[in-house]
């Protein structure tokens, strides 16, 4: 399994959120983690990253 660290920046804004939001954005950052190669390609200069 994948180890996840958050920046400070983002602790910051993360605890702006509602807490319904909190929960959502908990439970995407978990599907993230166990498959790391969801999403979709992009495109031009950033090919390759998800």
């Amino acid at each position: 399994m994948h180890k996840l660290k958050s920046l400070p920046k983002f602790n910051k804004q993360f605890k702006k959120f509602s807490e319904k939001d909190q929960k959502n954005i908990r439970k995407e950052i978990g599907k993230i983690v166990q498959n790391p190669l969801i999403g979709e390609s992009k495109k031009g200069i950033l090919k390759g990253i998800r």
